[in-house]
């Protein structure tokens, strides 16, 4: 699903003033005029939301429209789509014209921005304003939203939806008074609307992703055939993964991450003690996804009601996703991660912990993390950086959520005509597929190994494993008791520090060869199991891992 969306906040209030209040100094005047006129439109439409105060909840046809206590919300489609935005204004003939306007705009922007940062002396630009970039990527997101709409005599339309919401929130900054605000969407339910252009602009199309699989779901929602496709083997040997899955906790209850099972404080601790017993085991780093922020934050702080927390900050330096904040603190906290991981290789094997307040000698660090989550994609976790990845839960999306809702159903209605997914199975491969790529952190490489562990009974089903990615699949062994996937677990772990050792002793032989007698007399020193007293670094990287 793609969505364009305006949140109408303080931020947006100083754009909109700007607009208003003196165009004349703003570069290309008449498209900032223009510009403003649009954007006080669609504010005002969004902050009256009393004129559908009078439509029944779920209303059917072209209009549905939402009430509860803290949020409100109004979805139109099909005609009802196109009233409402004719009645702004806003008609196939006047989109195209103010698209126009914001190219100009953002032509005369990136002028002015490239004269402020000194780059283009020779671009005479005074002491003209514009907007700032992240307005002016809205308002080109919006209307190349709409140009889609209208295109081809509206042949896309079903494919959008126009929601418009408010929700109630507490403002940190004033005392925690409540605070309406007010946003705007348009939803894209088809991927195919998009991918059209790309299609029909290239002689070929190449697809590659570690989670395109199932590869039938991406051409149907893409309504694009692809005759050719391979679904290859990974580059890593057997030898090199060990895939397990926990079914129960040290309580010998089955561990099974429903909503209803995760708030329940035997399946808390059950969990808990799980994660501290895999990094008793497992050196250097640890990933471990939950399906949600909530759960993250309600099992953090079950850990430290219980003492677990404190036994595995003595253990590893725990750390933990933040759900909001800046792209600074998030830096910060992966800083941390990597820092601790190095000092622990440095250190062979154990580094004193960079927490505040903490000087205990940890084995590396844990990094609690969320599905879909900044960590999840994109992030290199190579070699001793996820030496293990502990995956809890099933990562369903919010059932309740109105996308959510409005795909499903809209997939539903597109079963025959289109050759869509049924939209309980759509929503059944999201959570597959996010699940798929937190498990592509593990192996980032040919000579990369890890572990990686399921804390959930259901994978132990076939059907659950057969959706899991292909590289993962032969490997999955259940486990009925934690002691025994916890032995296996420290087997395969036990064997790769061996083999470990075995390479960087190997290493060293092969770079000693050659070499005078003063090395070689520490080469023999080595053979005969002092290897502290000849190469201290060796003998303390043998240690980390065992």
């Amino acid at each position: 699903m793609r969505y364009c969306c305006i949140i109408y906040d303080l931020v947006m209030q100083q754009e909109l003033a700007l607009l208003l209040d003196n165009p004349e100094g703003l570069a290309n005047s008449t498209a900032h005029q223009s510009m403003g006129h649009v954007t006080a439109v669609l504010m005002n439409w969004m902050n009256n939301l009393s004129d559908l105060e009078g439509a029944a909840a779920g209303t059917p046809g072209n209009h549905k429209s939402f009430r509860s206590f803290e949020s409100n919300i109004d979805i139109f489609e099909g005609q009802g789509l196109v009233d409402e935005l004719q009645h702004l204004g806003l008609t196939r003939v006047t989109i195209e014209s103010w698209a126009k306007d914001v190219e100009k705009i953002s032509e005369s922007s990136f002028k002015i921005f490239t004269a402020q940062m000194g780059r283009g002396a020779d671009l005479d630009c005074g002491k003209e304003r514009c907007l700032s970039t992240g307005f002016i990527k809205i308002l080109s997101s919006l209307f190349s939203t709409l140009k889609n709409i209208f295109k081809d005599e509206r042949r896309n339309l079903n494919a959008f939806r126009l929601v418009r919401y408010d929700t109630v929130k507490l403002d940190p900054l004033r005392n925690n008074i409540r605070r309406r605000e007010s946003t705007m969407g348009f939803w894209c339910l088809s991927s195919e609307v998009i991918f059209e252009e790309i299609s029909q602009k290239a002689k070929a199309i190449i697809l590659t992703s570690g989670t395109l699989s199932p590869m039938d779901t991406f051409a149907s929602e893409l309504q694009t055939a692809f005759p050719l496709q391979l679904e290859a083997q990974h580059v890593i040997e057997a030898s090199q993964l060990f895939v397990g899955t926990f079914a129960a906790g040290p309580s010998g209850s089955n561990l099974i991450g429903t909503y209803q099972n995760t708030s329940s404080f035997t399946y808390q601790d059950d969990v808990a003690q799980c994660i501290y017993q895999i990094c008793q085991v497992t050196p250097f780093g640890v990933l471990c996804f939950l399906p949600s922020y909530a759960l993250l934050d309600k099992l953090l702080d079950r850990m430290q009601a219980t003492g677990v927390y404190e036994k595995l900050a003595r253990l590893k330096e725990v750390i933990s996703e933040p759900k909001s904040g800046s792209t600074d603190d998030f830096e910060r906290l992966m800083k941390r991660f990597y820092r601790t991981i190095a000092d622990c290789k440095q250190h062979g094997g154990r580094a004193a912990a960079t927490g505040p307040g903490r000087r205990h000698a940890v084995t590396g660090a844990v990094l609690f993390a969320v599905y879909r989550g900044k960590v999840s994609e994109g992030l290199d976790f190579a070699d001793e950086h996820a030496r293990a990845v502990i995956n809890i839960g099933i990562p369903y999306p919010a059932f309740k959520d109105q996308k959510v809702l409005l795909k499903k159903e809209y997939n539903d209605r597109h079963v025959g005509s289109k050759q869509l997914l049924p939209g309980s199975q759509w929503y059944e491969i999201q959570a597959f597929r996010a699940l798929n790529q937190a498990l592509g952190r593990c192996i980032r490489h040919r000579h990369d190994w890890g572990a990686v562990v399921f804390l959930d009974q259901r994978f132990t089903h076939p059907k659950n494993i057969q959706k899991l990615s292909k590289w993962v699949r032969p490997s999955v062994r259940g486990y009925s008791a934690l002691g025994e996937g916890i032995a296996a677990l420290r087997a395969f772990m036990k064997g790769k520090g061996a083999a470990r050792r075995a390479s960087i002793v190997a290493g060293h032989r092969s770079a000693l060869a050659g070499i005078g007698s003063p090395a070689s007399k520490k080469w023999n020193a080595l053979q005969r199991g002092s290897p502290s007293k000849a190469w201290p670094r060796l003998g303390r990287v043998g240690s980390a891992c065992t």
